[in-house]
């Protein structure tokens, strides 16, 4: 394996790397919106305890059950972009 490889699997792995990775989600702009999983993480136990769920899924990612794709149907894209004309061209 190479080097890179183990520096990355360490830092997946490592407490400090699941601890920056949640710090970084819940310090950004869009932390009041929840996401896909309607879960917000509001107090620091909340937050610790997001940590703690991510190491689990590093440590045996075959358990992991993700979430659905929200698909969003063209008509309800096409009545958000419509007062941005200079993104219109992505619909077509």
């Amino acid at each position: 394996m190479s080097l890179v490889y183990k520096l990355q699997n360490k830092l997946v792995s490592s407490f400090e790397g699941q601890a920056l990775a949640i710090r970084k989600l819940v310090a950004n702009s869009g932390a009041k919106t929840p996401g896909i999983d309607k879960i917000l993480w509001n107090t620091p136990e909340q937050t610790f305890k997001a940590i703690e769920e991510l190491g689990l899924i590093t440590k045996n990612p075959n358990k992991y059950k993700s979430y659905p794709l929200e698909v969003l149907e063209w008509w309800y894209l096409k009545l958000i972009l419509k007062n941005y004309d200079h993104l219109e061209y992505l619909l077509w």
